[in-house]
């Protein structure tokens, strides 16, 4: 864990991209395993990237 900037937050050293929640192909009890096996490894971070698809 690290100290996020000047802030007291402890984040971990490596996140989760989250463009996979949500995605059509990917079912939603899926997605809820994949993000709760994140936390049980330390995971603290996560992003969501919502409507990268639709400009490409």
């Amino acid at each position: 864990m690290r100290r996020l900037g000047r802030t007291e937050a402890r984040v971990s050293l490596i996140g989760m991209g989250g463009f996979h929640i949500g995605h059509p192909d990917q079912p939603d009890a899926e997605a809820i395993k994949l993000i709760h096996a994140a936390i049980e490894r330390g995971i603290n971070v996560h992003g969501q990237f919502v409507g990268l698809q639709q400009r490409q």
